[in-house]
């Protein structure tokens, strides 16, 4: 473990022995866990948020 470093510990069935149908659950609940921390990562912080607006107003003033 490392300070200020964000951990998930996913709690997953093991579909070791399961029928293709709830591997197939299994599956799509990975997926849609991978897809929704792509897009949490992939989130402009604040601090960018910030930086793009200063930028778009600069600009703006710069053309108007």
């Amino acid at each position: 473990m490392y300070p200020g470093k964000r951990y998930l510990d996913w709690d997953l069935t093991d579909p070791a022995g399961k029928d293709v149908e709830v591997v197939r659950q299994i599956r799509d609940d990975i997926e849609r866990r991978v897809r929704g921390l792509f897009d949490d990562l992939l989130k402009p912080s604040s601090q960018e948020k910030e930086a793009m607006t200063d930028t778009t107003n600069a600009a703006r003033l710069a053309t108007g």
